[in-house]
């Protein structure tokens, strides 16, 4: 009985060091939530600058265990971040993901660093919007 209730917590612990966080961002998400058109560059409309992103928060193994997902959005220029917008998703902890929609309002280099709600980050990760030409 010691080993299998050893075994058991081994496996819980082991669960919880694999289990990885990601931010990608895609053109739109599909019924079952996986990001369509993953990528870090993206070209505005030949008509427009302004353009819109779903940010989307994946864990694998295990859940993203928070109660909710906090986006902070920075325009990097000239290596230095400034902030631009800050938007929050209630979640439940046993979520694997969750994605929120954006619109981004000029083409730039984006850092968007995601946090819980006890303001820990989770993960970042960086695009490009890039202007038509």
């Amino acid at each position: 009985m010691k080993k299998l209730t050893g075994l058991i917590l081994l496996m819980i612990c082991f669960t919880g060091a694999f289990s990885q966080v990601k931010l990608a961002f895609c053109a739109s998400v599909d019924p079952a939530g996986y990001c369509i058109f993953d990528n870090t560059k993206f070209i505005a409309a030949k008509d427009s600058t302004t353009g819109r992103l779903f940010m989307e928060v994946r864990s694998e193994g295990a859940p993203i265990g928070a109660n909710a997902v906090v986006f902070k959005v920075y325009k990097v220029e000239g290596g230095k971040e400034t902030f631009v917008t800050m938007l929050n998703q209630n979640i439940k902890p046993d979520w694997f993901f969750s994605w929120m929609p954006y619109v981004f309002n000029a083409p730039g280099k984006y850092t968007v660093k995601v946090y819980n709600e006890n303001d820990q980050m989770i993960c970042t990760n960086q695009f490009e919007w890039l202007a038509y030409k």
